[in-house]
């Protein structure tokens, strides 16, 4: 509770975003706090088709478009897409650890 206030999230989310639009992507969808979330343009007036697997408040279910218009018609059940992630190795040396014989591999950034 020391650092509330400093905008930490704030600075994360703005990072989080402009990444999103370098990468090409039209679109952030998040469950949250609408209250929160609007400062940084989140609504759920876009997203009252979509839905997710499992209980959850439709209110909560915020979007902010990227690129104008990425939202409109969207309708269906968000689903996780591309490849996953390798773990992370382990930060400390363990008997495990250290009998791998090659790197990890690590995806590449599409």
């Amino acid at each position: 509770d020391d650092c509330r206030g400093l905008g930490v999230g704030a600075a994360l989310m703005q990072r989080a975003l402009a990444v999103a639009k370098a990468r090409g992507h039209g679109a952030v969808i998040l469950l949250g706090d609408a209250p929160y979330y609007a400062r940084f343009g989140f609504t759920a007036a876009k997203t009252g088709e979509l839905s997710l697997p499992g209980a959850f408040e439709r209110d909560r279910l915020l979007g902010l478009e990227l690129v104008e218009g990425a939202l409109d018609g969207a309708w269906g059940m968000i689903t996780p897409a591309g490849a996953p992630l390798l773990p992370k190795r382990p930060l400390l040396k363990t008997k495990a650890s250290r009998s791998r014989k090659a790197p990890l591999a690590v995806p590449h950034a599409a």
